[in-house]
């Protein structure tokens, strides 16, 4: 990614603005894999996403913006915090 940020004009200029469209057009490709049970589809799309994800961590980190850990820390205390049906699950 560094590499494409200083070596590509295109990529070194893109902001997190100019990528929102094509992110977005992304998730839809991920999810119309997801609709037609399409794994390589499915693959393919989960990779493009990270790498817009990567992308948008990148302009994040040259514009001091915000901190990205903190996403996967939301994610982790989401993750470990067991979901309602679970615990109506348990309760029986």
């Amino acid at each position: 990614m560094d590499e494409l940020r200083e070596k590509c004009p295109w990529d070194r200029k893109q902001t997190i603005q100019s990528l929102r469209q094509m992110t977005i057009e992304e998730t839809y490709e991920l999810a119309d894999a997801i609709t037609e049970n399409d794994w390589k589809g499915i693959k393919e799309e989960l990779g493009d996403l990270l790498l817009h994800i990567v992308f948008i961590r990148r302009s994040e980190e040259g514009a001091g913006a915000i901190y990205f850990g903190r996403g996967f820390e939301r994610y982790f205390r989401k993750a470990h915090r067991p979901s309602p049906p679970h615990f109506m699950a348990m309760s029986r």
